[in-house]
């Protein structure tokens, strides 16, 4: 999960996927029939379609991919940059298959949509845009570097006639700038082991932030410091300023976790590939022998959700590799309690529980921010990259048609027992259990895992299996449930993790 989502959601009204008339729920009296009518004849008398084609010198190669048309009622925003999970606007999508952007494609009211179909929309002014997925490696089809954009169009929707838009790809996202400092590093990787995967050059990429008055003849402690979901090697220069006089005396290195089907937490994966392996036996070495790194005993790993989840991975999995690690509100660190969801328990199903009630997905001071099923629909829209697709990329086999196996059925919920069982490898309570006489000695003194009382994502939960399983086993590990806290990193933790740096643990 993303670790910033409790800085957005403060002037955040819960989604409500009723605002468009089509899905509006209508009593059927007279009254209500009527209504029903108007309804229909104001907002569906009229058919509304799109015509996208391209600029032929943006084609470097036909493309089988994914087109969006995106919609918001903000007339001076640049749509696509709307797209967040909290109140997504409008969006259709086509599948398109050896494209050369000379052919006009339709996207009609069929398409693949969320959250209202494009016939249903209000009358009222809309801006419009066009984004065409061409970037392998960039999981958000919204502003991944290189993907295909057209200007942004101000439509007027009256209800009047049918009304054909046509947009035309003009011009590629540009990639962010990374602004370096006497402080401030960036590193371009090819991994021997993601190349090899991936039959082509692989780039892995970090931010590293170098000690005040760095002397490039010492070497230095290093801090591994993994982002949630979304998080890029871009911020480096967030977590130099979250740690602030913290950092003066270590490296601070913000491996990029993100690839086209989301966030690999930094795990060997069929479908991802060997990050765990790039990471470890490749990055890091060449990172600590360019920047004058310590090595294992003074190596340390933290982050954030996701990357609080990925950093406990890490440490447990390469426990010689690692002296320390501070885990954050991670994902579901035992798959018993996915979100609240038993995943191995025969029948459970993720968008309902055992009563008929919808499962939330997103909380906010006693208020549902996100309903699971919403949250997927709109996955679905985006394609490959997304937070639950993400966990299916790296914890599930390849299935038969190259894909990833899914978890859950995406119309039903219903949860695939056999797919879910095959997850168990990457459930780090279970690994923990099974593996304690060899992790033992290993882990003593190292483990340090925070969630909170209240997370935003319900992953306290799972948190609450792990710290009652280290305590059977006797070990020192320190496992907290900070009380009141939501899902962010825990108050103070920069200063005490560099305490305990400095110190050796």
């Amino acid at each position: 999960m993303t670790e910033h989502q409790e800085n957005t959601m403060n002037n955040q009204q819960p989604f409500n996927p009723n605002k468009y008339p089509a899905n509006t729920t209508i009593h059927l009296t007279l009254s209500g029939l009527l209504l029903l009518i108007l309804l229909s004849l104001t907002n569906s008398a009229y058919a509304l379609e799109f015509k996208v084609s391209a600029k032929n010198a943006l084609f470097d190669k036909p493309y089988t991919t994914r087109l969006y048309i995106v919609v918001t009622e903000n007339l001076k925003a640049e749509p696509r940059t709307k797209v967040d999970w909290f109140s997504p606007p409008p969006m259709y999508t086509v599948d398109v298959k050896n494209w050369k952007g000379q052919r006009a494609i339709t996207i009609k009211n069929n398409a693949l949509s969320y959250p209202p179909k494009m016939n249903d929309l209000p009358k009222k002014t809309y801006r419009v845009q066009a984004v065409l997925r061409t970037n392998p490696d960039a999981p958000s089809a919204m502003d991944g570097e290189g993907n295909l954009i057209s200007e942004p169009m101000n439509i007027e929707l009256d209800g009047s006639s049918d009304k054909v838009i046509e947009l035309k790809l003009v011009k590629k996202i540009p990639p962010r700038q990374f602004k370096e400092t006497d402080r401030i590093k960036a590193v371009h990787f090819i991994s021997p082991s993601l190349s090899q995967f991936y039959g082509r050059d692989y780039k892995i990429h970090a931010g590293i932030s170098l000690p005040l008055n760095y002397d490039p003849e010492k070497r230095y402690p290093v801090l591994y410091s993994v982002t949630g979901f979304g998080g890029t090697y871009h911020s480096i220069h967030r977590a130099q300023r979250a740690m602030g006089s913290a950092a003066d005396n270590l490296i601070i290195v913000v491996p990029d976790a993100s690839n086209y089907l989301g966030h690999s937490v930094f795990v060997d994966s069929e479908n991802t590939g060997p990050w765990g392996q790039a990471l470890v036996h490749e990055l890091i070495p060449f990172i600590e022998k360019k920047y004058g790194g310590l090595g294992a005993k003074h190596r340390y790993v933290t982050g954030v959700s996701s990357g609080g989840w990925s950093s406990l991975w890490l440490q447990v999995n390469y426990p010689d590799e690692f002296n320390g690690v501070w885990a954050m509100v991670p994902d579901p660190v035992d798959f018993h309690n996915f979100q609240y969801i038993n995943l191995y328990h025969q029948g459970e199903n993720m968008f309902y529980d055992a009563k008929g009630n919808k499962r939330p997905l997103a909380r906010y001071q006693g208020k549902v921010m996100l309903w699971y099923k919403d949250f997927v629909q709109m996955e679905q829209v985006l394609g490959p990259g997304g937070q639950i697709h993400s966990f299916e990329a790296t914890f599930s086999h390849k299935g038969k048609d190259g894909n990833p196996e899914l978890i859950f059925d995406r119309k039903t919920g219903a949860i695939n027992h056999k797919v879910a069982q095959s997850w168990q490898p990457f459930d780090i309570n279970h690994k923990l259990k099974t593996e304690w006489k060899t992790l033992a000695s290993k882990l003593k003194g190292k483990l340090h895992i925070y969630a909170g009382e209240f997370d935003t994502f319900y992953l306290e939960g799972a948190v609450r299996l792990l710290k009652k399983t280290l305590q059977d086993l006797g070990s020192d590990a320190e496992v907290e449930i900070v009380p009141g806290m939501v899902h962010r990193p825990v108050p103070g933790i920069w200063g005490k993790i560099a305490k305990a740096i400095e110190m050796g643990l």
